[in-house]
C-alpha cells in the first residue's frame, strides 16, 4: 500500500512537472513573440487602449456576457435531450466550471462542469456530452477556418490551412470514434474518475443517432460564438489604433483556436499567440499590434474569470466538498 502510494505521489509529481514546463514554454513564446514585435511598439500599443473608456470596455463586456450565454446554451441544448436539469442552476454550474477551466492546466478545466453536476448525471454521460460539444465547436472551426483560403491565397498558406483543417477532422474522429482514442479522453480527466465512465460510448451513440438538430444548433451556434470573439478583437484593435474586419479576424481566430489544441504548452499558451500574429500579419496588422490584443482579451477573460470567481466561489466550495467527502 506504502508502495503504491508512493508511485502515484511520483507520477502525480511528474505530471506536475510536465505542466510546468509546457507553462513554462508557452510564456517563452509569448516574450519572443513581444521580443519580435518590439518590446516598445507592444508596451505603446497596449498603453493606448483606454479601460476608462467606456465605448470599448462596455461593448467588450457585453460581448462576453453574450458569449458566455452562447457557450451555456450550446451545452444546454444538448443536455436538455436527455436529462431534465434547472436552468438557473445549470447556468451557475456552467459558470464555475468555466472559471475553474482558466486555472487548471490543459484541458482539464472544460470537463470540471461533470464535476459539477455529478449528483444530477453521471460522470461517464455526462463527460460525454461535453466532448460532444467541443468536437461540434472544433467541426466549426475547422470549416470556417477553411475559409481562410480566400484571404490567404498564397500557397504555402493555403496549404498550411488544408493540412489544419485535414488534422482537426482527422484528430477529432480518432478521439471519438475509436476506442484508443476515447482512450486518451479519458486521460485527460482526474485519474480517480476513469472507473466511472460507464454509458460514455452509449451517450455518443445516442446524440449521433437521434438528436441531430440538436447537434446542428449547436453547430450554428458555435459559429455565432466564434464571430462574437472575433467582434472582442476587432474592437480592441480599434482601441489600439488599427483598422480590422470582423469576417477577417473571424478566419483568423477560427485557424488559431485549432492550432491553439495541439499539446504542445499548458492551455494553448504561445502556441496561440503565435499563430493569430502569423495569420493577422498576413492581414497587414503589425506583430506588436496581435500581441498587445491578445495579451487586452486576456485582461479581459480574467477580469471575468475574477468576478465569477468572487461570486461563486462559496457554490464551487460546497459542491467540491461534498464529492471530495463521497470520493473518500
Amino acid at each position: 500500500m506504502e508502495k503504491n502510494a508512493e508511485t502515484k505521489k511520483m507520477v502525480l509529481m511528474d505530471e506536475r512537472i510536465v505542466q510546468l514546463f509546457r507553462l513554462g514554454f508557452g510564456v517563452l513564446l509569448v516574450l519572443l513573440l513581444v521580443y519580435l514585435g518590439g518590446i516598445a511598439n507592444t508596451l505603446a500599443a497596449v498603453s493606448s487602449f483606454n479601460l476608462f473608456n467606456p465605448a470599448l470596455t462596455v461593448p467588450i463586456l457585453l460581448i462576453f456576457a453574450v458569449t458566455l450565454i452562447v457557450t451555456w446554451l450550446n451545452l444546454k441544448i444538448l443536455f436538455d435531450a436527455k436529462y431534465g436539469l434547472d436552468s438557473k442552476e445549470f447556468f451557475l454550474d456552467f459558470l464555475a466550471s468555466w472559471a475553474i477551466g482558466f486555472m487548471l492546466p490543459g484541458k482539464i478545466g472544460d470537463f470540471s462542469l461533470a464535476y459539477f453536476l455529478k449528483e444530477k448525471i453521471r460522470v461517464g454521460e455526462s463527460t460525454a456530452v461535453i466532448l460532444l460539444d467541443k468536437v461540434i465547436g472544433i467541426a466549426a472551426l475547422s470549416i470556417v477556418g477553411s475559409l481562410s483560403f480566400v484571404i490567404f491565397p498564397e500557397k504555402g498558406i493555403a496549404d498550411a490551412a488544408f493540412l489544419l483543417v485535414l488534422f482537426a477532422w482527422l484528430a477529432g474522429g480518432f478521439l471519438v470514434f475509436t476506442s484508443n482514442g476515447r482512450g486518451i479522453i479519458k486521460k485527460i480527466v482526474p485519474a480517480k474518475y476513469t472507473e466511472k465512465f460507464a454509458g460514455f460510448s452509449a451517450t455518443l451513440n445516442y446524440f449521433l443517432a437521434k438528436e441531430k438538430k440538436r447537434i446542428a444548433l449547436n453547430f450554428l451556434l458555435s459559429v455565432a460564438k466564434l464571430v462574437l470573439q472575433a467582434t472582442i478583437l476587432v474592437i480592441i484593435f480599434g482601441g489600439i489604433g488599427i483598422s480590422a474586419g470582423v469576417w477577417e479576424i473571424t478566419l483568423v481566430l477560427a485557424a488559431t483556436t485549432l492550432l491553439s489544441f495541439v499539446p504542445i504548452t499548458a492551455s494553448g499558451i504561445g502556441i496561440r499567440e503565435g499563430a493569430f500574429a502569423f495569420f493577422a500579419f498576413q492581414l497587414g496588422i503589425p506583430i506588436a499590434a496581435s500581441v498587445s490584443a491578445s495579451l487586452i482579451g486576456f485582461f479581459f477573460n480574467y477580469l471575468i474569470v475574477l468576478i465569477i470567481t468572487v461570486l461563486l466561489f462559496g457554490r464551487a466550495t460546497q459542491i467540491m466538498r461534498l464529492n471530495q467527502k463521497k470520493i473518500q
